[in-house]
């Protein structure tokens, strides 16, 4: 296992004053021998944020991704990249797996629920007498003065 292998995706998450945000980091390599970084930030609807590379090798990764004002340099050791995240004069640290973000979001919930359930029925409401629908038309002797008052 190398930082640098072709096509390679690793995932984390960064925890920020008890706030946690998951980043994903893409490690693309061209057949032209060219390398490109991109950085997803799922939980925000971040996607493909560009990256500089500064050094990448084997065992090392530092990128920067100036349109946020972030970088992010790690190691590799045991299989993860062990590293920090620089934002805005802030130093977390980021540990990364190799691997796709798998997010386990079912659109159709199955029992049990981690939630309580109960069936719930409204009143229906009476039916309301209906008014009378009413035209107001001139009389007779007023539609033969004015002629252009159609019949009623």
């Amino acid at each position: 296992l190398s930082v640098n292998a072709d096509n390679r995706t690793w995932q984390g998450k960064l925890n920020a004053g008890g706030a946690s945000l998951t980043l994903v980091l893409h490690i693309d390599s061209a057949t032209d021998g060219t390398t490109t970084f991109t950085l997803d930030s799922p939980d925000q609807g971040a996607k493909g944020i560009a990256g500089e590379i500064k050094e990448l090798d084997e065992k090392k990764v530092d990128a920067a991704f100036p349109s946020i004002g972030a970088a992010f340099s790690g190691n590799l050791k045991d299989g993860k990249i062990v590293g920090t995240f620089r934002q805005m004069g802030r130093e977390l640290p980021l540990t990364l797996t190799a691997g796709e973000l798998v997010r386990l979001r079912p659109q159709t919930p199955q029992p049990p629920y981690p939630y309580e359930t109960r069936e719930v029925t409204s009143p229906t409401p009476r039916p309301r007498p209906r008014s009378p629908a009413r035209s107001r038309c001139p009389s007779a002797s007023i539609r033969r003065r004015l002629a252009s008052i159609p019949r009623c």
